[in-house]
């Protein structure tokens, strides 16, 4: 038996030297086993079965070994192989390389693939070798497979593998002056950080993509589909441009100028002497204004005309009231003085009735229990499940806000994130009576009328208008910011 087994791994040498035997199928990773004489066989490193009657059956090692795939990138990628250099020691004309392709029918015909050889290993004692390939198709498949040249005529190959090349994403925002958008990507339990404009990803990657409108701005929605999340997932496998759209929550007072609203009306603690806005644009005080006085340890909203500098004065003499000071020359919270200011009456007047589709951006309403008017930025989009009905009720009633339409807390929050403006139905003082509250809104303009009264903006279920009332009317104030 001994002779026999040995007859037989001699004849299959010579038939691979003679080029009979070969591995043509580059998913078969068998190749050619040979065994290399040895003196002790304990010390065979082996893959496939050779014995004799005295031993156990030993493996031999293959001849090539298709590795992997390193430093993917958008064109280019770096292809590794390993070669048995124990094996190989019986044939003196060897050469190793590696073929590569865009489909495994190039790979598997032959043609069509590119193919480089070398006869160099990666260092001392190796038996790995590489390649750059630099001229890929970004966005592709490679596939790819080692083999080795013996005496330049046969071939014996790896087993073909695959790997993707980089997938493109880019990001981009229709103007970066009103938001920006960013991509990250989990690696392995790791999160990349944020990244902005262009990016590219291993192919399937899961991708977290981000907008952040800048202040007074807001998203509108998505360029490539029908959403106006903030954040969203995509899994990426192709090259992808996506496009955050943002707008602009700014209101024409003029053709040539824009304004952004306060948070909220404007408020007044005179103990403390602090100002502040509303914590949300449906605070109103209420009847509590009648409490107004110089040592007031609380808050108060409806101020006589031009009371910047005294926002306690309550007296029904029009002489207290000549010198008109803004209040918006203090400081209110973290905003410098002159940040803020009132509108003119001609500012007023151009918002509700000259800019571009007025009408179709005012209308009275109800917000999370609240009656009050809706105004619209310029540039508005009705987020997704809203319904905004602009105009007025046929009637004066408290009841009609409601009547003609409602939102709840989460809906206006909708809302609010696109831009739109609450103007609450705070009522008017009279000295240290208030009246209306709910029912009617009236906000001050700057402008006088003449010595004894002012300009001021007006709503009620019925309508919207601009008139004028004795100064020491209280009145709410909802400042703005000039872009």
């Amino acid at each position: 038996m001994k002779k026999k087994h040995l007859f037989f791994a001699v004849l299959f040498l010579a038939a691979l030297a003679f080029g009979f035997v070969g591995c043509e199928n580059p998913d078969d990773e068998s190749g050619i086993s040979i065994e290399k004489p040895r003196e002790d066989s304990t010390n065979s490193n082996s893959s496939d079965s050779v014995a004799d009657g005295n031993t156990k059956p030993t493996k031999v090692p293959k001849l090539v070994v298709t590795g992997g795939a390193t430093d993917v990138g958008r064109s280019s990628v770096t292809l590794w192989g390993r070669i048995n250099t124990d094996t190989l020691w019986a044939f003196n004309n060897i050469k190793w390389g590696m073929e590569y392709a865009t489909s495994k029918e190039e790979i598997y015909s032959h043609i069509g693939k590119k193919s480089l050889f070398t006869e160099k290993l990666v260092g001392e004692n190796s038996d790995e070798y590489y390649f750059v390939f630099s001229d890929v198709v970004s966005e592709d498949w490679v596939y790819y497979n080692s083999y080795v040249l013996i005496d330049d005529i046969k071939y014996i190959y790896g087993r073909m593998d695959s790997v993707h090349l980089l997938s493109r994403l880019t990001l981009l925002s229709n103007n970066k002056s009103y938001g920006r958008v960013f991509s990250s990507c989990c690696h392995g339990g790791i999160n990349d950080a944020e990244k902005e404009g262009t990016s590219d990803y291993p192919f399937g990657s899961e991708v977290t993509i981000i907008v952040s409108p800048e202040e007074n701005c807001y998203f509108v929605g998505w360029g490539d589909y029908d959403g106006d999340e903030l954040t969203r997932t995509i899994i990426l496998t192709s090259d992808s441009i996506i496009i955050a759209n943002f707008a602009s929550a700014s209101f024409s007072i003029s053709s040539t100028k824009q304004v952004y609203f306060s948070s909220g009306n404007l408020q007044y603690n005179p103990a403390n002497d602090d100002w502040r806005f509303a914590e949300n644009q449906t605070d109103y005080i209420g009847s509590i204004n009648t409490n107004i006085s110089a040592i007031y340890n609380g808050w108060i909203d409806l101020f006589g005309w031009g009371t910047g500098a005294d926002p306690t004065e309550a007296s029904k003499d029009f002489n207290d009231y000549q010198n008109f000071v803004d209040w918006g020359k203090n400081r209110i919270e973290e905003d410098d003085p002159d940040t803020w200011r009132a509108l003119t009456k001609s500012e007023w007047e151009y918002l509700l009735n000259s800019r571009a589709n007025s009408s179709a951006l005012i209308g009275v309403a109800q917000v999370n229990g609240v009656n009050g008017l809706i105004l619209l930025p310029d540039n508005w989009f009705c987020p997704s499940g809203i319904t905004f009905k602009s105009g007025f009720h046929n009637s004066y009633s408290v009841h009609y806000y409601a009547a003609y339409q409602t939102f709840t807390g989460k809906e206006w929050s909708k809302m609010e994130s696109v831009g739109a403006v609450f103007l609450p139905a705070a009522g008017v003082r009279y000295s240290s009576t208030v009246n209306d509250v709910q029912v009617s809104g009236n906000y001050w303009s700057a402008d006088k009328y003449n010595s004894i009264n002012a300009h001021y903006f007006g709503f009620n279920t019925s309508g919207a208008y601009l008139s004028n009332t004795n100064r020491y009317v209280g009145n709410s104030v909802r400042l703005v910011k000039d872009l």
